[in-house]
């Protein structure tokens, strides 16, 4: 793990932040399109994953515009340090090994919750709650026979009443325990059920498919090791975005659970960086959760968003939005800003006293410091009229920043501060980013007899289902 020296610092909005006093390790960004919170991003990004030139610490990445493996590369990232979950794109060099990182109960049922929307005003909420608790049981009962399943066979058996039987009269415990469930609340629906299990499944079938031609790694051990620091891009497909946008939801679960399995990090340890660009669009990930447990184990977060009411529609309320960015030590916000975020951020900028900061900063041969000084000098809280009058076409870059450590400075951030912190993103990397592998990677073939003896199920597959499939549940 890197140590980090006390003189290294954050580019933040204009400003060079010394890297662990900032109040707090997470940082974010609020604006719309167009007002350079992509440029302030970068910024940041650069200094905070590439202090020397090179990657330093794992990085968790959202990429839901496909672009931040062309910056990320344009940085520093070197080829053999980057990972990416979508297996149409070349850059794609292994799979999400699902045998090994859903292994128990608990972690069962998060990849079926994630796996199976509950949906929208639903007036029968039991059939897709009734497919997770089959679909977690059919997780169960594969790695009960192999700890070699991929995710192919999960989607392919699941989609399939005759495989779904085979595989649950093998473990009679899981068998009755979603025999139970359907008895009680539907009887004679388990075709139903099983119906809403194929349609929520179909759009996982061709990523499931392209895994199936990779070899395997474990999210859960890349999360857990920081001696050899890669970044795993969660990056989308225009064809495949659907079923794509689902299994990145149950990679960050797993990679989150991994780390708060970790002990507590030792002071200024970092082991890990996330960086969550449109968050609205990266759907319900259980951030404020991520964002209050994780920061004791070591993770840090940048998180960006247009506005905060996009998130308050994905989380279900205003108060959760708020929440979530209420978890941020050091937030830009860009104006315009909509009716929400201008009301939460001048209520926050007016809750406490705030501060404007300065410092400067001498460097020594061999990069050490001579020494550093920080002032403070009271200013009176923001206004909405302040902020307001930062933004326009003609004030590009206008920017304000509020600290939890009580600091917050608004202006223009200087293009020369921006050309110092920025690299032009990497052309070659974001031509491969954009290719795709062969259309067939994406076909769902059968499964073949190896497969069927690697998963213990009787050769060759009978092709009808029986008439009783679950037993005393009627079909």
């Amino acid at each position: 793990m890197l140590l980090r020296r006390k003189n290294d610092t954050l580019a933040f909005c204009g400003q060079d932040i010394p890297r662990h006093g900032c109040g707090g390790p997470h940082s974010g960004f609020l604006g719309p399109p167009g007002c350079g919170k992509t440029l302030q991003m970068r910024a940041l990004v650069r200094t905070a994953l590439f202090p020397r030139g090179r990657l330093a610490t794992n990085c968790l990445c959202f990429d839901i515009k496909n672009e931040w493996v062309a910056h990320l590369t344009a940085m520093g990232l070197q080829p053999n340090q980057l990972m990416v979950s979508n297996p149409m794109s070349p850059l794609c060099s292994a799979a999400p090994d699902f045998a090994a990182d859903f292994s128990t109960e608990t972690s069962a049922a998060t990849l079926a919750e994630t796996l199976i929307p509950m949906g929208q005003n639903l007036s029968q909420p039991f059939f897709p709650e009734a497919a997770r608790l089959c679909l977690a049981a059919l997780v169960v009962a594969l790695g009960r026979r192999t700890d070699s399943w991929n995710l192919r066979h999960l989607v392919y058996i699941a989609r399939r009443p005759t495989h779904v039987a085979l595989l649950l009269r093998g473990e009679p415990d899981l068998l009755s325990r979603v025999q139970h469930v359907i008895s009680q609340h539907a009887p004679g629906q388990a075709a139903a059920v099983l119906a809403t299990i194929s349609v929520a499944l179909g759009p996982i079938a061709p990523v499931a498919s392209a895994y199936s031609h990779l070899p395997a790694f474990s999210v859960k051990q890349w999360a857990q090791d920081s001696s050899r620091p890669h970044i795993f891009v969660l990056s989308s497909s225009a064809s495949n975005h659907v079923g794509l946008e689902r299994i990145n939801r149950a990679l960050f679960s797993i990679a989150c659970t991994a780390l708060e399995d970790m002990p507590d990090a030792r002071d200024g340890q970092e082991r890990m960086w996330m960086l969550i660009d449109e968050a609205a669009a990266c759907g319900k990930l259980g951030l404020e959760r991520a964002l209050l447990v994780l920061r004791s184990k070591g993770a840090r977060t940048i998180i960006a968003n247009q506005d905060l009411e996009s998130l308050a529609r994905i989380h279900g309320s205003p108060q959760a939005a708020l929440g979530l960015f209420a978890n941020v030590a050091m937030l830009g916000v860009m104006p315009p800003l909509s009716p929400l975020t201008m009301q939460f951020v001048t209520q926050q900028m007016g809750q406490k006293k705030v501060m404007q900061t300065s410092g400067s900063e001498s460097m020594g041969s061999g990069g050490t410091s001579n020494g550093t000084s920080w002032s403070q000098v009271g200013v009176p809280p923001v206004t909405q009229a302040q902020l307001s009058s930062l933004g326009g076409p003609s004030k590009r870059n206008g920017v304000a920043v509020l600290a939890r450590a009580g600091v917050w400075w608004k202006g223009r951030v200087e293009p020369a501060w921006l050309r110092r912190h920025l690299v032009e993103p990497d052309q070659r990397a974001l031509e491969a980013s954009q290719q795709q592998r062969p259309a067939h990677w994406q076909m769902e073939n059968p499964l073949d007899e190896s497969e069927a003896q690697l998963l213990r199920l009787p050769w060759p597959l009978p092709e009808a289902p029986p008439a009783d499939l679950f037993g005393a549940v009627e079909v």
